[in-house]
This record gives structure tokens, C-alpha cells and sequence, in this order.
């Protein structure tokens, strides 16, 4: 038999028929058939062509609506890798300059910690490194951090403190002290304005313009593998923009930088090689996956508008999104940064860094930052993931969501060119739309419509998680502060001063820093830009909702234990009725609801088939014993309707002073009038986990 008559093909028409009468009823959408925040519909099943195309994204429904065709340009259907539009990648070997490289991030403010750190990445195999944070007092100071970083073989980002400009010029110095050849080296400064305005609030635009001018001017003249600019989507994505939002953002923001550099003077071609694009990747590997694939193409567009055919892709450099890890079961961090990493070698990013497990606790852990590393490694090396180009390409549901994330991100794109990424972060209009968004993201987390695992589902109570080094940051501060001021007693009555020109100003910094001249007198010389101030984008993670209240819990078990009380702190007791059939499973319900927020349980085996006045009794006595203060009863619609009142009334007058309860009230009976609050699928946990916790905080009896 050939496996054409043995696997016969099915329409998406004739499977749909089928998947529907197999519901029973039930309506196909609401239980097959999810959204993305954009309105994007996953489907269960797709098929070649992807079936209802025209009508699956907000894009397409409004082209149907108003005649007008809002796509960039038709889909490409021969894309090939490293041509444009860049569907399937920058390069044709996948990314721009070859197989996604690990980017390790680098920080610290003592010079021998960073040395040691660079070391560490650099023998564990990584080629390019991510400095953020970066503490030196002057330029032999930079020297020793980065004694094992050799600038030509070692690709470099930097993430420079304010004023970005006078640390930028440390690096050249640096540079120029260390290599011969300059053209060799690939350093990408990151100057990025528009997020800082995103990130900070503060901005003086005008000055900020003139000063990444210089910056990238001389790059172009000295550095012609090296960029100024970064468009950074992060400010966007952890205060909990959409994909395409983020994507609508980095173009905006992309084209506003164009035009600062061909304003100077640039040709169109180079000052797109100036730039450099980041985004956060989260554990949705196949949305991120498209995102990616979906951006490279809308540049491409945006390149072939402005009159520049755009033969190499843009640069991407991804991270794991800060977003999506928990401070709570850390080590479900490892799978969520796997699937982001994944994700990133998938669709070609030409580099990405991975986080730590440990990263949200603030904590410096050798293995951490090795398995992270090692991650990368894997999938690229012994997965083998690099071995292909677009691995991803000829995917029908990966290729259907690059189509209509690229329609709904270039919509959002044409409304943010309307006035500029500028306007737009100046009037509070994006961030606005960001909030909107992170709202609907919310409530979904809330409800545990989109479960946080670790969190929000299958908490863990016990868990001995690692602690974060505080005193050993607080230790740093200060040394740095020391030897700040050390240099300065050492250099007192000396003032540098800079010309007005940006790039005058550029060429003498970076003389004084080859002349032990400290940073902190060139900031002196370069104060910071700020002519006004925003309301800057908030920074969100998924586990807040739950996150928070367990801190709270935590805080008051500790605060319990230190006051000598012999209670275990707040808190909640399971009134269970009846039979375990007739309450497990909502008493099991309850009981990963309320660990949730940091609230343990203490059940009762149950009332068995005792009357309803015996039932309540025998819970009465259980839950003075129990030494809560909270009660959440858990049974079945029935023993609710019959013996419902008997044992709240029984349990109030025992002491209980919040009564919740598992389930919807979806039956209009006396005990609803007599309960407190509701827990159920779909409900706003987080509102009634904080009430219970502040119950149980509050009233928590010795």
C-alpha cells in the first residue's frame, strides 16, 4: 500500500466539518482557535495555502472593509537566504555575517571582577560580549577589565552609562591603545536615544542628534565594521508591548535614526550599516520566530521605500526576554531561556545572549552563566541547528504568522510615521498604546489564561531558592566610589574643558583619555543632556500578579517567626464537605490557587456522609485547632445548596473571619449571601488571593 492511499490528503474544509462535530456543539473557535494580543487567530491545523488568510489578522479585515491593501508589498513566495526582503535570513549562510553567535553579558564595577567574568565567556568558547554596567575610573582601568579581550577577534556591544558619548570616546581610546588595526574590529556602541527617553524619561534630542552624528561619522571614517546605533525594542517589551508593537516600534524608531544620519550627509546605504536592532525574545518560540523573520522583511521594505535596494540584511542582536523570568521556582527559567534561544538560532538573529536562571534574583553564579552559555552551544553545535538555513522557512504555520505579524506590525508602523517614533514618545501616545496592551496581557495572566509555570501554576512553598548578593553589590558601590574619589584627590585643581563642536569634542575626549585624564572630569566637560522630561515606560514581568503576593506572604511568615510565635504564619483552612469524590477536586483546585500567593493550606479529610448540623460541627472543630484565620470551603454545587449555610454560620461563629469558595456561584442559593469571595476558573485570582492574604496576615491568631 503507498502512503499516498494510506494517508490519504484532507482538506481544511472537510477536517473543519470534522473537528466540529467531534465538539459536540461546542463552538469551534472558542475551543480551538486562540489570539495573539495583535488579534492574530492560531489555528489548530494549516494546511498549503494557509487556509483563511485574507481573514486572520486585523490587517486583512480592514483591507476587506475598505478596499485598501495595507500589506508592504506582495508576499515574496522565492525568497531566497540573503537576498532581499530577507524573509529567510540576512545572510546566506542565515544571519548577516554567518551561524547565530553566543553574546554573553558582561558587567561589574570593579576591573579584575570583569576580567575575570571576559575570561571565563572568552574560554568557554563565546566570541563577542555584551558590556552593560561597566564600572572604570579611567582608561588603565578599562585596560585591565578587558586584559583578555582582544578587540580583533572579539566582537563587542557595549551598553554605555551617561552621557553615552564621553564613555564611548574611553572605548576608542582603548581601542586604539590595544589594536593596530582598527578596520578589523567590530564594536557596536549602542546609542539609542529614543529608548533612553523610552527607559529614562529625560531627553534633549536636539543635542543627542549632533553627538551620535560625531559618533557615527567617525566610526564610518575608522571603524567601517563597527555601528553607533542600537534600536533596542526592550524599553517596549518589558513594559509589555505586543510583537507588533515591537516591531511597529523598531521600524519607527529605525527611520527617525535615518534621518538624523542622511540629514548629516550619509548616503542611505551607509547609514543604514550604522545601525544595530535588539529585541527580546520570549518563550513562545514560534511567535518569536516569526517576529524576527517578519522584521527583516518589513526593513527590507522600508530600505526599498527610501530608495536603497538593501543587499545585506539588518543586523539583529536578540536577548531572553527579562519579561518572562520568575523570581519564584527560578530553574523553570532554564526551559523558558532554552525556547528563547531556540528561538533566536532559528530565525537567524546574528547574535544572542542568554540569561542567567539566577538573573532576576540578582545573583552571581558561575554555573548559571555557564549553562546559559552552554545552551547556545548545544543547539548550535550538537543540535545543529546552524547546519540550516531558515529551518524554520516552508513551515506553513510559522510562514502564515510571519505573513500577518508583518501586516499588522507595518499598519501600526504607517500610523507611528505619522508624526514620528519622536511625537509619539513625547505625547505618551505609544506608551499609552503599550499600557492598553500589557492590561489585556494582564488580565490574561491573572485569570491564568496564560499560566506562568512555577507561579501561577504548580507553585512550590518549599523551595529553597538562592539568595540574592546584596552586600556583595553594596561592597562593589562603594569600592567604586572609592577609588573615584581617590582619582579625583590625585588630579584636584586640574579642569579639562571640550569644544563646542560634537565632533570636536569627540576627537579631544577621546586624547584625554589616552592622557590618564579620568571619565568622570570628561563628564564634568560633557554634562548630560535634558531639556524636559516624560513619563518614562514601566518595567512588567509575567509573575507580578502572583510574584508580589508571595513576597508578601514570605514577609509575614518571616516576620511570624522572628516574633517567637509558634504558628506556621497566615495561612488557609479547607472546609471540605463531604466524601473525597465529592470535594477532591476542588479542594485540589484550592489548594494550587492559594500557593499561589504564598498561602499554604491546612484540609480537613472531609465531612463523609454526616448530616448537615454534624458536617459543621465537625469542620468547626477542625479549623479552631487549625489556628487559621482564613477558610475557603470546597464541595460540590449540591452540598453547597444543602449544607452550605449550617457550616459557614458554624465557622464564622468559630472564628472565621474571611469565608471563600471553590467554584463559580452559578446556582443562586442562601450560603452566596454569606460568602466572602469566590475562586473559579477564569476569575481574578490575584484580587482574591490578596484579600485572603491580607486576612490572613491581619488576623492570624497565636
Amino acid at each position: 500500500m503507498s502512503k499516498e492511499s494510506e494517508f490519504p490528503k484532507t482538506s481544511w474544509d472537510a477536517w473543519k466539518a470534522k473537528a466540529t462535530e467531534e465538539l459536540k456543539g461546542a463552538d469551534f473557535d472558542a475551543k480551538l482557535v486562540t489570539k495573539t494580543v495583535e488579534g492574530i487567530r492560531i489555528l489548530p491545523v494549516y494546511e498549503t495555502p494557509a487556509p483563511e488568510t485574507k481573514s486572520t489578522s486585523p490587517a486583512a479585515e480592514a483591507d476587506e472593509t475598505t478596499g485598501q491593501n495595507k500589506a508592504p508589498v506582495l508576499w515574496p513566495t522565492d525568497s531566497l537566504p540573503g537576498h532581499a526582503p530577507h524573509l529567510r535570513g540576512g545572510g546566506e549562510e542565515g544571519s548577516t555575517s554567518g551561524a547565530t553567535r553566543i553574546c554573553t553579558l558582561i558587567d561589574g564595577l570593579a576591573p579584575e571582577e570583569i576580567a575575570t567574568r571576559a575570561r571565563d565567556e572568552l574560554e568557554g568558547g563565546v566570541r563577542a560580549l555584551w558590556f552593560q554596567r561597566t564600572g572604570f575610573v579611567d582608561l588603565d582601568e578599562l585596560d585591565t577589565a578587558l586584559e583578555a579581550v582582544d578587540p580583533a577577534e572579539v566582537e563587542l556591544i557595549i551598553r554605555p552609562t551617561l552621557p553615552a558619548h564621553a564613555v564611548a570616546a574611553y572605548w576608542i581610546a582603548w581601542i586604539l591603545r590595544r589594536h593596530p588595526a582598527p578596520p578589523d574590529v567590530r564594536i557596536h556602541f549602542g546609542l539609542d536615544p529614543l529608548a533612553r527617553l523610552a527607559r529614562t524619561g529625560l531627553f534633549d534630542l536636539d543635542r543627542t542628534e549632533r553627538d551620535t552624528v560625531a559618533l557615527a561619522q567617525r566610526l564610518q571614517e575608522q571603524f567601517p565594521r563597527s555601528t553607533a546605533l542600537a534600536v533596542s525594542t526592550l524599553p517596549y517589551h518589558n513594559a509589555g508591548a505586543s510583537a507588533a508593537e515591537e516591531l511597529a516600534a523598531a521600524l519607527a524608531t529605525g527611520v527617525s535614526y535615518l534621518r538624523w544620519l542622511t540629514r548629516a550627509g550619509f548616503d542611505l546605504d551607509d547609514a543604514a550599516s550604522q545601525l544595530y536592532f535588539r529585541f527580546a525574545l520570549g518563550p513562545d518560540q514560534f511567535l518569536e520566530i516569526a517576529k524576527l523573520r517578519a522584521f527583516r522583511y518589513c526593513w527590507s521594505r522600508v530600505l526599498d521605500a527610501s530608495g536603497y535596494p538593501g543587499a545585506v540584511g539588518p543586523r539583529i542582536h536578540t536577548v531572553d526576554s527579562d519579561r518572562m523570568l520568575t523570581v519564584f521556582d527560578p530553574w523553570v527559567n532554564l526551559l523558558r531561556t532554552t525556547l528563547a534561544t531556540f528561538a533566536a538560532i532559528t530565525a537567524g538573529a546574528d547574535l544572542h545572549t542568554p540569561q542567567p536562571w539566577t538573573s532576576r534574583l540578582a545573583v552571581n553564579d558561575p554555573l548559571a552563566r555557564r549553562i546559559a552559555r552552554n545552551t547556545g552551544t548545544i543547539l548550535l553545535e550538537e543540535s545543529q541547528l546552524s547546519h540550516v538555513v531558515d529551518p524554520a522557512g516552508g513551515s506553513t504555520y510559522v510562514e502564515s504568522l510571519t505573513r500577518e505579524l508583518a501586516e499588522t506590525a507595518w499598519s501600526l508602523f504607517q500610523e507611528l510615521e505619522g508624526e514620528g517614533m519622536e511625537a509619539e514618545l513625547l505625547s505618551g501616545r505609544f506608551r499609552s498604546r503599550v499600557s492598553d496592551t500589557w492590561s489585556r496581557k494582564e488580565a490574561e495572566l491573572k485569570t491564568r489564561r496564560r499560566p506562568v509555570t512555577g507561579v501561577s501554576e504548580y507553585a512550590n512553598l518549599s523551595e529553597s531558592r538562592p539568595r540574592a548578593e546584596h552586600e556583595l553589590e553594596k561592597e562593589a558601590s562603594r569600592a567604586f566610589a572609592e577609588r573615584k574619589r581617590v582619582a579625583r584627590s590625585a588630579r584636584a585643581g586640574i579642569r579639562v574643558t571640550l569644544p563646542p563642536a560634537p565632533n570636536q569634542a569627540l576627537e579631544e575626549a577621546i586624547v584625554l583619555a589616552g592622557e590618564a585624564t579620568t571619565l568622570e572630569e570628561v563628564i564634568e566637560a560633557w554634562p548630560i543632556g535634558r531639556s524636559g522630561e516624560i513619563a518614562s515606560f514601566p518595567v512588567v514581568h509575567d509573575g507580578d500578579p502572583f510574584e508580589q503576593l508571595r513576597l508578601r506572604a514570605e514577609t509575614a511568615s518571616q516576620i511570624r517567626a522572628a516574633s517567637s510565635k509558634d504558628d506556621d504564619g497566615p495561612r488557609v483552612f479547607l472546609a471540605n464537605l463531604g466524601t473525597v469524590a465529592m470535594h477532591g477536586a476542588r479542594a485540589t483546585f484550592a489548594r494550587g490557587a492559594f500557593a499561589a500567593g504564598g498561602l499554604p493550606t491546612v484540609g480537613s479529610e472531609g465531612t463523609g456522609t454526616h448530616e448537615p448540623r454534624e458536617a459543621a460541627n465537625i469542620l468547626a472543630s477542625e479549623f479552631r485547632a487549625s489556628g487559621c484565620a482564613v477558610v475557603c470551603l470546597c464541595g460540590t454545587d449540591e452540598d453547597y445548596a444543602t449544607m452550605g449555610s449550617e457550616v459557614i454560620q458554624a465557622l464564622r461563629d468559630a472564628g472565621a473571619n474571611w469565608i471563600v469558595r471553590a467554584g463559580s456561584p452559578v446556582q443562586k442559593v442562601p450560603s452566596d449571601e454569606m460568602t466572602d469571595d469566590w475562586i473559579h476558573l477564569g476569575s481574578d485570582l490575584p484580587s482574591s488571593l490578596e484579600k485572603a492574604l491580607t486576612h490572613a496576615v491581619r488576623e492570624v491568631r497565636p
